[in-house]
């Protein structure tokens, strides 16, 4: 008899609470913020707030008896705010698990909740967190504090999974598969303003879209997470985009991060992002 194939989980790796100083209504309660999240059909979210920790453990409390599973984490800026990395740990983990992994990149609690940051490279980063069994996520890298800032050698050592595990994406649906070329300028442009109600340069297009293909082309997935804006084209973050951009993960077993480690593993078999498959993936055969 054919076995049911596991279950996909509609997935959210970077949200941020209001102990980000840019979460715009500081009100929210961790119990609205989980809701949020449940209304959006999240079955998996991760707490990643700016260089912070000190949300994880009452978002924990919030999601205990709801169908939700919360891995703790940081969007930690690297380098001057230069670069943003997500840092994913398991879900049996808590607050303090982060608090040393932070201090242990010189991030202290004056710094927690803004992009002040470390003054470590990503790379010290990277190596850091793998000390502490960790997932490593560069965070957008095709948008704002993503990975444009990198040399073509840089880019092509972090891309090596020695350091990292995955990479966030934003804008897929405009560069495409192989970018956009010579005529399509206006269109990326229009569609670009669009998306964060401010004016990106061409120039600045083709550094984002760089990186994106650079990417592309090795064997690293590429995962899309909400970043939760606080209204569409906003930079603050919110409870309304919670979920508005999602992973679908297939895992075999209950989600936590060896789970999930295996899953990317085979992501062409595990991993859909919501470019790729906006709805449910339904049976799509492993």
């Amino acid at each position: 008899m054919k076995r049911p194939a596991p279950p996909w989980y509609k997935c959210d790796f970077h949200v941020h609470t209001t102990q980000s100083s840019c979460f715009s209504d500081q009100k929210a309660t961790a119990g609205q913020w989980i809701q949020a999240a449940l209304d959006a059909g999240l079955q998996c979210i991760a707490v990643t707030d700016h260089n912070d920790y000190r949300k994880i453990d009452e978002i924990k409390v919030a999601a205990a008896g709801k169908d939700i599973a919360v891995f703790p984490g940081t969007e930690i800026s690297c380098s001057n705010p230069k670069i943003h990395v997500l840092v994913l740990f398991d879900v049996d983990r808590y607050g303090k698990d982060i608090q040393a992994f932070l201090e242990k990149c010189d991030v202290h609690g004056a710094g927690g909740g803004s992009s002040r940051g470390t003054g470590k490279s990503i790379f010290e980063v990277c190596e850091i967190a793998r000390t502490f069994d960790c997932l490593v996520i560069p965070a957008h890298i095709d948008d704002f504090h993503g990975l444009s800032s990198m040399t073509h050698d840089q880019l092509a050592r972090l891309l090596d999974k020695k350091y990292i595990d995955a990479v966030q994406i934003d804008n897929q649906d405009i560069w495409g598969e192989t970018g956009f070329k010579e005529g399509d300028e206006d269109a990326v442009y229009l569609k670009l303003q669009e998306r964060y109600n401010a004016d990106i340069s061409i120039e600045r297009a083709r550094e984002w879209q760089r990186v994106y293909l650079e990417a592309r082309k090795t064997n690293i997935p590429m995962l899309t997470f909400s970043d939760n804006p606080h209204e569409a084209g906003d930079s603050h973050h919110g409870l309304w985009g919670i979920g508005k951009q999602y992973t679908w993960v297939r895992f075999h077993g209950e989600p936590n991060l060896a789970n999930l480690r295996q899953a990317l593993g085979s992501y062409k078999d595990q991993i859909r992002n919501c470019f790729d498959s906006p709805e449910h993936p339904g049976e799509d055969p492993l």
